[in-house]
């Protein structure tokens, strides 16, 4: 093995041992025993569940639909580099060591697509041969193409990034995600009556790929943005563990250069009474809608769920709805905490009282922007259209309690 080949090696080791430990650290036996292993057996007999009949609920879900739930998982994951600051002292200057890398580092996140893919699409397996009766090979042929729009999708929004800056970079991307979401509509609509034309369409993909990674391989002058995001994607984990512990991280700016907020950019005031508890309500709200990173992490938690709370049988849905309430309440209460033990929110001399109100209203709004859509979806699927009215305003009343609790504690 070449020198770089080792070095590359050695740095994808290196990441995945980090990400264990942050994890080990995190999950205890406890947690493993009581959590991640009931969930585990659940998603496993879940599956094998739809291999004997598939939910009855998909009969309210038409192919087009259930096809376009899969472009979330498309526009979400991130191109690996293995950048890192030192760097600088070598690699910097050895041109051809840097390239090499960064060759390997692309073709390990093309593996890396390629296996979360085939998983997800053997999960999903029963559901599109056994209910919208596709064959083996309209389902390998699908999922080869939503790997390649995945990889295309993340490459451009890594090359749009190092391209452009501030609403050019916000529109570009905008534009992306508009045109792969039709070029992938568009595709699917093929796939069940022109499986030829499809594959046309995905060939095509892979060119569109090869172009992209030819680009990413040889683009010079983007060594500091790529290891700062790096450095956020390795650390994503552990710094939501140290939020969770009331750790204050400090930001890197150092990606997010001239980059405006989509909502609040006049920082108008969010409450009339300028109370200190709305005060601080106003401080913990505007810290997470203004940041892309904590509404994307956020959207992660809810996409799974909006799955989950569709696909599991009746009798359990409200225990599961209730037990989402609670943990959105608690995810969200990282945030709140990240707020609080800021170093500028700090050096104001906050009462106790304040600080509980303040955080059981940031707690409250911020959960009810996802657990809406689920309860929503709940009542929708279970009750038709009087469930989708109760069910709503359910979560609400539900939420407002849930959020008092959760704060209590903060």
């Amino acid at each position: 093995m070449s020198p770089t080949g080792k070095l590359f090696v050695h740095r994808v080791l290196k990441e995945w041992k980090f990400q264990f430990s942050v994890w080990k650290t995190a999950v205890d036996w406890l947690v493993a025993l009581y959590l991640v292993v009931p969930a585990l057996f659940i998603i496993i007999k879940q599956s094998f569940d739809w291999w004997q009949a598939p939910p009855a609920w998909l009969s309210f879900l038409p192919f087009s639909s259930a096809a376009s739930l899969l472009f979330l998982f498309i526009v979400l994951g991130n191109i690996r580099l293995f950048v890192e600051e030192a760097d600088q002292l070598f690699l910097l200057q050895a041109r051809s060591w840097q390239k090499r890398i960064t060759t390997l580092s692309l073709g390990y996140s093309l593996v890396m697509n390629l296996m979360t893919t085939f998983l997800l699409f053997l999960y999903l397996a029963p559901i599109f041969l056994l209910h919208y009766r596709l064959s083996w090979l309209q389902l390998v042929i699908w999922a080869m193409f939503c790997m390649l729009l995945k990889s295309v999708t993340g490459l451009s929004k890594q090359l749009v990034g190092l391209r452009y800056r501030g609403w050019g970079e916000r529109v570009v991307r905008w534009l992306l995600y508009f045109f792969s979401a039709m070029y992938y509509r568009g595709s699917v609509l093929l796939l069940v009556n022109y499986t030829g034309w499809f594959t046309l369409s995905a060939t095509i993909l892979l060119g569109i790929l090869s172009l992209l990674l030819y680009l990413r391989a040889n683009w010079r002058g983007s060594f500091w943005q790529d290891a700062a995001r790096e450095q956020t994607i390795r650390l994503r984990y552990a710094s939501l563990f140290l939020r969770a512990a009331s750790v204050y991280t400090k930001k890197s700016r150092t990606v997010a250069v001239n980059n405006r907020p989509l909502v609040f950019y006049r920082s108008n005031p969010l409450f009339k009474q300028r109370s200190a508890s709305n005060l601080l309500t106003e401080a913990c709200l505007k810290s997470v809608l203004r940041s892309k990173s904590r509404l994307f992490s956020y959207l992660q938690l809810i996409i799974p769920c909006l799955a989950i709370i569709l696909s599991i049988p009746v009798r359990w849905k409200w225990a599961v709805w209730f037990g989402m309430g609670f943990m959105l309440c608690k995810f969200v209460e990282l945030f709140w905490r990240e707020t609080w033990n800021s170093p500028w929110i700090q050096l104001f001399p906050w009462n106790k009282e304040d600080q509980s109100k303040a955080a059981a209203k940031g707690i409250f709004v911020l959960m009810l922007l996802g657990f809406l859509p689920l309860s929503l979806a709940f009542g929708l699927q279970v009750y038709s259209w009087a469930g989708a009215l109760a069910l709503p305003l359910g979560g609400g009343i539900l939420g407002y309690y849930l959020s008092k609790a959760v704060a209590s504690f903060s």
